[in-house]
């Protein structure tokens, strides 16, 4: 038995940029139980080319010798497996998915380390996600996130009994999604927690099982303003300890960038009562810990492939600790040399409660990720498993230790370092909406960010539903895509989390008032580029569509890509700063504005591909991985019929779009009687009509042919409606379109190799962004091209 479970590979630029058809990769979630004995057990998702399966990690706390055992799974989608122990007994349950045979609940226990026979409990032909367990009553408790018959995310729970399914009890409510269930016992009594998240609020609610055997009231905790998610929980005698997420909506109003405030909620839970826990009663009644370091820019934010909003409750022979992961970010520390922070080196932090309070946070353990822990130790110390992604030449590997929350480094802040972030209050959605007709047909002007990133990817922060809420409740978005990486090492886009997209997009189109898009991004790179990026995204106008990744064999070039999609409903779309579109004739959208890059201002390459003679649609998207989908710094405006799906794929395919930085600037441009993203013939002096309609000042508007301007005007109002000719271009093909410039900073993010403080830090320069940081609201504006050939 070996000291390191391996896992295959290494990070490196090569894996990263290149990796090998059917490298293996992982979920970003381990489940994690403590036995009686004294072992960690931990679990996780895999995939490697067409299998998939759950793998089992052994630790051994005494020695810290683990060891991987892998359960092939029946079905193509396999994940979110959760264990745990009670006594003798090991169990897991998990979620397998096949798109003709539906969705089953699976179930196993662990014998020696080994699997047992495996039993399906409950067949669904609708999602299922989220399982929980834990032993109650002499039995095992399952609880889950299914689909209801009305189409809401419910939670369901049901006690395992020998043989047959399972019959699970739906906690159903009209107009709520209920996701994210955590379960727990003391022996005495029975918990169950999950988060609800309806239009206006976002809660906590929990059940509790007294001896009897019966449950209680449902109650809830939440505030207003604020999003209560993922509970977590932990048993003791006296009852139990409940942990949760706290997410506001925050803005720094210098520079116009919308973040979260991340906190974590803590509460003493007992059938009678319901006590919180918060770190001081005069700043946050509510908040236990603050998440903020490493999750809200102070200097620089960066990615995590760790998970950074799991406050867990852990409890130990001598109280209560909340432990937490975080990638910690130097400048907001009073000692940043104590810390090592990358992509893939996090640290683990620790509080413990001592009755009028917390303690101080500590780091207790860094270099690692992925931390998993158990709700209960009988030490004062805490066994933890976690993933190192960086210390072994031949790849990462799974490693165990005991971190005591009582010793470690002291995390001790810099005075007041997000005073500048302001609560944000959305502003109301627009009561009337563009219009316009063009050869008879009447266009109404939609915007959407289809280009967004969840927990599902490896870097990215929130969760797919709390990502969709958030596009169409706060940021009022017409449609919206997740789009998260099919790979990024060692973690991905399963087969499982694909389904689960394409099941939430179903859940959350209404016709006629809102569309959301299931995607993906293949995180291509193409070597003949320099910067090598050749990404595309993939989205489908409904609830199915294929999943083809760089690390799919037959998928492995972009050749092989567009011949996947080929006969689909599929829009790939082309971004950043690099990029070289294929011969299929879908492959014409071009991302020309993110969070990462105002690519259209900032490099040459959309005027050099339009010159060559590319022809493709000016797409804004955000490209966010911080969870502000429709505010982070990119929207497209489109022309469509109608908000549904296929009216608006018609238009992306038509070209019927503009692109913005985030603003809403209505460009309606006609030349020669042709509109947006239309090509044609025309002769003589060129008819110009041209309106522009924005949200404030317009510093100019420029309408360009073939790069250059034809006619500039300075307007220093909201609006510019103005007719001309463009006499006689030269014979030969013309790409005309519209540049708008709004008041306000030219909102560019860090250019490439610049890591100089001083030039691209919050606090130095207001015109630059660092990272995935933007402007919500920038002040560029492009329609689509008009392609006209002149005799």
């Amino acid at each position: 038995m070996s000291s390191k479970a391996a896992l295959p590979g290494s990070e490196n630029h090569s894996v990263v940029s290149h990796p090998q058809p059917g490298i293996e990769f992982f979920e970003r979630v381990l489940s994690c139980a403590r036995t009686a004995d004294g072992q960690l057990v931990a679990c996780t998702a895999y995939e490697k080319g067409e299998t998939g399966g759950i793998a089992v990690f052994w630790a051994d706390e005494r020695t810290g010798l683990t060891e991987r055992i892998a359960m092939p799974a029946t079905y193509p989608a396999v994940g979110q497996p959760a264990v745990a122990a009670a006594q003798t007994e090991v169990a897991l349950v998990w979620i397998e998915a096949d798109q003709d045979a539906g969705w089953r609940l699976m179930h196993t226990i662990l014998t020696n380390r080994r699997p047992g026979p495996r039993r399906c409990l409950w067949t669904s032909p609708s999602l299922l996600m989220a399982p929980a367990l834990c032993r109650y009553d002499g039995l095992w408790t399952v609880a889950f996130t299914a689909m209801s018959p009305d189409q809401h995310l419910s939670v369901c729970y049901a006690a395992i009994l020998p043989g047959g399914p399972i019959e699970p009890v739906w906690l159903v409510s009209s107009g709520e999604d209920a996701n994210r269930p955590a379960i727990a016992s003391n022996g005495t009594c029975l918990m169950l927690a999950w988060d609800t998240m309806t239009e206006d609020r976002s809660s906590i609610d929990y059940l509790i099982w007294s001896a009897v055997g019966q449950p209680g009231a449902r109650q809830t905790i939440c505030r207003a303003d604020e999003r209560y998610l993922s509970p977590f929980l932990a048993a003791d005698r006296d009852g139990f300890v409940l942990s949760w997420v706290i997410s506001s909506d925050v803005i720094e109003p210098e520079r116009g960038i919308v973040d979260h405030r991340t906190m974590a909620g803590c509460a003493r839970v007992t059938e009678k009562s319901c006590i919180l826990m918060p770190a001081s009663t005069g700043e946050d009644p509510a908040a236990a810990a603050d998440l903020r370091p490493g999750l809200l820019g102070y200097r620089r934010y960066s990615g995590y492939y760790g998970l950074r909003r799991r406050p867990r409750p852990v409890v130990c022979a001598d109280g209560v600790c909340l432990v937490w992961e975080a990638m910690l970010e130097p400048a907001v520390l009073h000692e940043p040399d104590a810390v090592a922070s990358t992509a893939s080196s996090g640290q683990l932090i620790a509080q413990k409660w001592t009755g009028g309070g917390w303690s101080q946070p500590r780091m207790v353990h860094q270099g690692g990720s992925h931390y998993a822990l158990p709700g209960s130790s009988p030490t004062t110390e805490i066994p933890i498993i976690y993933l190192d992604l960086l210390s072994d030449p031949a790849g990462p590997v799974c490693r165990t230790a005991q971190v005591n929350p009582d010793s470690g480094v002291l995390q001790k802040l810099v005075a007041d370092p997000w005073a500048a972030w302001q609560p944000y209050k959305p502003a109301a959605a627009a009561q009337t909406r563009y219009t316009t007709t063009v050869g008879g047909t009447t266009y109404q002007l939609f915007w959407a960010d289809t280009h967004t990133h969840s927990v599902f990817s490896p870097d990215a922060e929130g969760e797919p539903d709390e990502l969709i809420r958030f596009g169409r409740h706060v940021a009022h978005l017409d449609a919206m895509a997740i789009v998260d990486n099919d790979f990024y090492p060692y973690f991905g886009l399963t087969r499982l989390k694909w389904q689960i997209h394409l099941a939430l997009a179903e859940r959350f189109t209404q016709g006629g008032a809102f569309a959301c898009f299931p995607g993906y991004e293949y995180t291509y790179h193409d070597a003949g580029l320099q910067p090598d990026f050749n990404h595309r995204y993939v989205i489908y106008p409904r609830g199915r569509g294929g999943l083809f990744r760089r690390t799919d064999p037959a998928s492995g070039t972009l050749d092989g890509l567009m011949q996947a999609l080929e006969g689909s409903d599929a829009l790939p779309v082309a971004h950043h700063t690099t990029w070289r579109l294929s011969a299929s004739d879908r492959d014409r959208q071009v991302e020309v504005c993110s969070s990462w890059r105002v690519c259209k201002e900032e490099s040459n390459q959309i005027e050099r591909r339009l010159a060559l003679g590319d022809r493709f649609s000016f797409i804004g998207s955000s490209d966010t991985h911080r969870n502000v989908p429709g505010l982070g710094g990119a929207l497209t405006g489109i022309y469509a019929t109608a908000l549904t799906p296929e009216a608006i794929f018609d238009a992306y395919r038509n070209h019927r779009v503009i692109a913005t930085q985030g603003n809403r600037t209505v460009i309606d441009l006609s030349v020669a009687g042709l509109f947006i993203g239309q090509s044609g013939a025309a002769r003589g002096d060129l008819p110009v009509r041209l309106q522009v309609l924005a949200e404030r000042r317009i510093e100019s508007v420029t309408l360009l042919r073939d790069g250059q301007a034809v006619r500039t005007f300075e307007p220093e109002a909201q609006q510019l409606e103005v007719r001309f000719l463009d006499p006689r271009p030269e014979p030969g093909e013309h790409v005309y379109y519209v540049r708008v410039k709004l008041a306000g900073d030219p909102s560019f993010n860090a250019p490439d190799g610049v890591m100089d403080p001083a030039r691209v830090f919050f606090s130095d320069d207001r015109a630059r962004y660092p990272h995935n940081f933007a402007r919500a609201d920038g002040p560029f504006a492009w329609s689509t091209p008009i392609w006209l050939q002149t005799d």
